[in-house]
């Protein structure tokens, strides 16, 4: 029944449940749908969109929570609002509830109701689907392809879709952990210098040497990378040589990354990339990248590198994945690359270009305050000040 629930609630959201207005004059909504309905006002005033007015929830199911969004439209071929999420009401009962957006003044602003097992979250800006154990108080986040990690307190939390095993934490995973990363399909984590993973059983089995001493992690599509002593080790799917560690990356590197079939090490300020039997220019490192390097992200098809703070680009260039743009050339704190966006974290804030995927135009609040940044396939984790926001589609 709460399928069947969900999908009504969802035709009737698309079809009958918006409300718009333009930038002059604040327009009510009326909403109802299976569970709840409200009222109230959506406009614009100061660059801002409100939408405000009374929520009702009538559903008995205490666990079931509703909440109002508003949201504005982006320009160009990006195709999709910009949404925030207010308040929740969890269970039957009535409360005031307030969302704001910053309006760029594109088209009217939209205001709708949404329940938290509606698919009316794509492209939101919330954390109303984040566990409720790691909204606060968290210290490092991981975006997997349709999955996310939190650590907090050494304790691990996922959450999302669990097809192969990637929320199926180990029991280890409850304590003492100092690193985590999630990858397409599988998941690591680093405790006492001993890697952990999960998901997809074919690709997880650590090596023996990989179980002792190990620094950092780094999560492929299905593969899996561990720093030791300055050597990498590798394991999973081989099938793009994502997992022939070369000579130069068995001593003295730095740093790793992995994503997509791409394995990637820094080693004296250099570059280093192997895996992606593609021919998209992946593993010809620009000549920029072969010294000086401080950190590296590796995407689907493309890599980036960190260098005096400035985000050099390359591999795969559609959508103009390539095209970093000038405020990412200076100042930046961590590159991030992802499937169908690159990203970097500068200041206290995220920056985003590439065309493909609507995810690229960074919402108004991860453009401040925010301590950590991490990139999924249809989400983004952002982390800000230990609170847990998602980004996208929060169901995946």
């Amino acid at each position: 029944m709460r399928k069947i629930h969900t999908v009504l609630a969802a035709a009737v959201l698309l079809l009958l449940s918006t409300a718009t207005a333009n930038a002059a004059t604040a327009q009510p909504w009326n909403f109802s749908i299976p569970g709840a309905g409200g009222s109230g006002t959506v406009g614009t005033e100061g660059g801002v969109a409100t939408a405000t007015g009374t929520l009702t929830v009538t559903d008995p199911d205490p666990s079931l929570c509703f909440f109002l969004q508003v949201g504005t439209p982006w320009w160009g071929p990006l195709k999709g609002h910009d949404w925030t999420s207010s308040q929740r009401q969890c269970g039957p009962g009535t409360r005031q509830v307030t969302a704001t957006v910053k309006d760029p003044g594109y088209g009217p602003p939209t205001a709708r109701l949404c329940s938290d097992v509606d698919k009316c979250d794509r492209l939101a800006f919330s954390n109303h689907t984040v566990p409720a154990e790691v909204r606060s108080g968290v210290d490092v986040i991981s975006a997997g392809d349709t999955f996310s990690l939190a650590l907090k307190n050494g304790k691990v939390t996922a959450w999302g879709t669990n097809r192969y095993g990637q929320t199926d934490l180990p029991q280890e995973t409850a304590s003492g952990v100092s690193a985590i990363s999630a990858g397409a399909n599988v998941a690591l984590a680093l405790k006492g210098g001993k890697v952990l993973a999960w998901g997809l059983p074919e690709y997880t089995k650590v090596p023996a040497e990989a179980r002792s001493g190990v620094s950092a992690i780094a999560a492929g599509g299905v593969h899996g990378l561990a720093l030791k002593n300055g050597k990498v080790i590798a394991w999973g799917a081989t099938h793009s040589g994502q997992t022939d560690v070369p000579a130069e990356a068995r001593s003295g590197v730095s740093a790793i990354a992995a994503g997509g079939n791409i394995s990637a090490a820094v080693k004296n300020g250099k570059v280093i990339v192997w895996g992606h039997t593609k021919e998209n220019g992946v593993k010809d490192v620009p000549a920029e990248a072969l010294s000086g390097v401080s950190a590296i992200s590796v995407g689907e098809t493309n890599v980036l590198a960190l260098k005096d703070g400035k985000v050099i680009a390359w591999g795969s260039d559609v959508g103009g994945l390539n095209d970093v743009p000038e405020a990412a050339r200076s100042g930046v704190r961590a590159p991030v690359a992802g499937p169908f966006c690159n990203y970097a974290h500068k200041g206290d804030a995220v920056l985003g270009w590439g065309t493909i995927g609507a995810l690229c135009a960074v919402p108004e609040r991860a453009a401040s305050g925010v301590t950590g940044f991490s990139a999924g396939r249809v989400h983004n984790l952002v982390l800000k000040g230990g609170e847990v926001f998602m980004w996208g589609q929060l169901v995946p």
